[in-house]
C-alpha cells in the first residue's frame, strides 16, 4: 500500500508525521488529514509518501482510512 497525499491540486507536498495514536498526520498549507491503518505504515526517506505491506486471505480484512 502506498499513500501519497497532495494538497492544492498536487502543488503542495504535505508534512508527514506520526501522531501519538500511531496514525499519521499530513499537513499542507491550510489543509490536513489523518491516515490510519491496521497495516503498519512507514514514511519513505524523502518524506514524500507512506508505505506498508500486508497479505490478506479470504475472509480477512485490513483497514485503511483517512
Amino acid at each position: 500500500m502506498c499513500v501519497e497525499p497532495r494538497f492544492s491540486y498536487g502543488e503542495l507536498r504535505p508534512w508527514l508525521r506520526r501522531a501519538a495514536t500511531g496514525a499519521f498526520t499530513a499537513v499542507g498549507g491550510d489543509s490536513a488529514l489523518v491516515v490510519s491503518s491496521d497495516v503498519r505504515l512507514d514514511v519513505d526517506e524523502e518524506r514524500i509518501h507512506l508505505y506498508g505491506r500486508c497479505s490478506v486471505r479470504a475472509g480477512e480484512r485490513a483497514r485503511a482510512s483517512r
